[in-house]
């Protein structure tokens, strides 16, 4: 029926965004340029082949692989059941992604001394509050 083939369009639309989404989310965390052209492996079966040319346009990418495993090095992502790898062999600097991780890890330290602190005073307060 007709109402059957349009909500499998919408449904190969949302999860080919989700897709989409998900690569430009892979670029800003390892800091890669747009114009950078990536590859993406697709693990097992493709979900929505149909629009491999609006997922390939709108990701800047060289193609889409569909791959047995994932990569190793690659960046990956589940939409729906489906797992899919953007490989990153030579596109990060390894040495800002080590001082990124770093950092990060550095401020999640401070935080979780700072949150300590909060915990230990709370419990001084209780106990003097305890003790009138």
């Amino acid at each position: 029926s007709e109402a059957g083939v349009e909500e499998t369009l919408i449904n190969q639309f949302e999860t080919a965004k989700e897709i989409i989404g998900n690569v430009r989310t892979v670029r800003l965390q390892k800091n890669i340029v747009p114009k950078e052209t990536l590859e993406l492996h697709v693990i097992s079966h493709h979900p929505v082949e149909p629009l491999n040319a609006v997922i390939i346009k709108m990701c800047n990418l060289s193609g889409i692989i569909i791959t047995d495993t994932k990569a190793e090095g690659a960046s990956g992502f589940m939409v729906g059941t489906t797992e899919f790898a953007v490989p990153l062999d030579n596109l990060i600097d390894i040495a800002a992604e080590i001082a990124r991780m770093e950092a990060e890890l550095t401020h999640k330290e401070s935080f979780l001394q700072w949150e300590k602190k909060k915990c230990i005073m709370k419990l001084q307060k209780g106990n003097e509050w305890k003790r009138r």
